[in-house]
């Protein structure tokens, strides 16, 4: 019997300015099981089928009723979402329970279900996740599901928590403070735009809290002091506005990962949230949108870094490029090789989704929509270049470094 189950976010101790929280059992562990495929159905009225479909590009919600197991939540909101990778056939979709009704399911207000349409081997944000949480940073729990729409299977798709208060109150205790997420502006990479706080929010910094009094003022500083602070009382000020060093870890693992649609994008800064706590100027990058990264084997680990401001005036303290340099061979170190537990997880997650994603007849290839025979051998390919790419980059990145020199090897995805 389908029956409702509606649960409050659970209490954690605050364990400290921008510390993570030790994480205790709650009921969307089960949900966000990454050890499961699951299955989730939304049932919706044919005119919004419709009109979500013809509207793909828009933010118009639409009632639904959510089912996952035996559980069963109505009257939820669904979206589409997502930028480059919206689609018709095969929309990205947000889940909002609390968007109609005052609830929430399992502890959580929301979840995403992204469409991987930028990735054909349908794992790569997880594989990050799990990299940024064992390098010690924060990362929304993300597993895999296959979604039915009115009975009919959709495709698989990537099942994640999204990074709300929700999500704050899990990772660090508490929810009070002031979170960002960066909507990247064409050319913008930290430049100083003037003393207007309105320069820096609602765009590129967007308040997902306290929206009504977002404290622009501190973005404003923020990016005063990254620009006009002198070379030596730079290191002491940005340390006011940003916990640097979990920065460069971040910034480490982008660069491992060959993340081309990041912080060090060519184009423009993208693909960040950032949070202060209610009681400090101090904040913290958080993970975003992973989906581009392993973009190639011999990708240069500080590409653009010249370029961001932030970045380029980071690594020009020795201390801090000394940092930056030992966290890149940190990870490659954590990722492994042939044998390293990064291989291994790939193998789980591919014999996990495989069965689900040949059977998906929405999914694409690289270069658009193919027949379905066609993108399960891009499947196929996908996952052997992971491999690969696990295998050589430590090597790589070791020669950027200086370290050593391996054999010639660039392959791109």
């Amino acid at each position: 019997m389908w029956w409702v189950v509606l649960s409050s976010v659970a209490t954690l101790a605050f364990a400290g300015t921008l510390g993570l929280s030790q994480e205790a059992p709650e009921p969307s562990g089960a949900l966000l099981d990454e050890s499961k495929l699951q299955e989730i159905r939304l049932i919706l009225h044919p005119n919004d089928l419709q009109k979500l479909t013809v509207g793909y590009g828009d933010n118009t919600y639409y009632p639904a009723t959510f089912m996952w197991q035996d559980q069963i939540v109505e009257n939820v909101g669904i979206r589409s979402k997502g930028r480059s990778s919206r689609r018709p056939t095969k929309p990205g979709l947000r889940i909002d329970f609390n968007r109609y009704e005052e609830q929430t399911f399992l502890g959580l207000k929301a979840i995403l279900l992204d469409n991987n349409i930028t990735d054909q081997s349908g794992m790569r944000e997880r594989l990050c996740a799990f990299l940024w949480q064992k390098m010690g940073l924060p990362a929304p729990r993300q597993t895999a599901a296959k979604l039915f729409v009115n009975d009919e299977y959709i495709g698989l798709y990537s099942l994640g928590e999204e990074t709300d208060k929700t999500y704050l109150k899990r990772t660090f205790g508490e929810d009070t403070g002031y979170l960002y997420e960066y909507q990247p502006v064409e050319g913008y990479k930290f430049g100083y735009l003037g003393p207007d706080p309105e320069k820096y929010v609602p765009r590129p910094f967007e308040p997902k809290t306290h929206e009504k009094a977002p404290r622009a003022d501190l973005i404003e500083e923020f990016i005063r002091t990254v620009n006009q602070t002198s070379d030596a009382e730079f290191p002491a000020a940005i340390e006011q506005y940003l916990d640097v060093k979990k920065f460069l870890t971040h910034l480490a693992l982008e660069s491992y990962v060959a993340e081309w649609d990041g912080i060090l994008n060519s184009i423009q800064t993208n693909n960040l949230f950032f949070y202060r706590p209610a009681n400090s100027k101090k904040g913290i990058v958080l993970f975003k949108d992973k989906d581009l990264t392993f973009f190639a084997i011999d990708y240069p680990i500080a590409s653009g870094a010249s370029e961001q401001v932030l970045v380029r005036r980071l690594l020009q303290v020795p201390e801090w490029r000394a940092f930056w340099q030992s966290e890149v061979l940190r990870v490659a170190e954590i990722a492994g090789g042939a044998d390293g537990e990064l291989i291994q997880l790939i193998d789980k997650f591919r014999d996990q989704i495989r069965d689900a994603l040949y059977a998906d007849t929405r999914k694409e290839c690289r270069a658009g929509a193919c027949p379905v025979e066609q993108s399960n051998t891009e499947f196929d390919v996908q996952i052997g270049y992971l491999k690969d790419f696990v295998k050589l980059r430590p090597a790589e990145v070791r020669r950027q470094l200086g370290l050593e020199t391996p054999a010639t090897m660039s392959l791109v995805r």
